[in-house]
């Protein structure tokens, strides 16, 4: 029941927002990439990082596969105030392997 912001809309981080948006058991309040022009203009609903000084949340986690990438992340959020216990990140594999264009996602 918690509200969330997913950081990262690379393949982990696309299989994430699709068992967030299935199993619901999380508010999504956002979902955010640095690069998320590009995935905009592949109708992803992904916004700018700049998003987390204004949304309300409980915790930012982290769909990013590489453990450096992860913590170097981590450090950035914390510079921009994100306190460090609202960062989850977790070694991960994807979760599914098929496309977010796909009928009721």
């Amino acid at each position: 029941g918690s509200k969330i912001v997913l950081y990262g809309a690379g393949k982990v981080g696309q299989d994430y927002y699709l068992h967030i948006k299935r199993y619901g058991e999380n508010t999504l309040v956002g979902w955010v990439d640095k690069s998320y022009e590009k995935y905009q203009a592949s109708g992803l609903p992904v916004q700018p990082v700049k998003l987390l000084e204004t949304a309300e949340y409980d915790y930012v986690i982290l769909g990013i596969k590489n453990e450096e990438i992860a913590a170097e992340i981590r450090d950035e959020l914390e510079a921009m105030g994100v306190e460090r216990e609202r960062i989850l990140w977790n070694r991960t594999k994807r979760i599914w392997e098929q496309d977010l264009k796909s009928p009721g996602i």
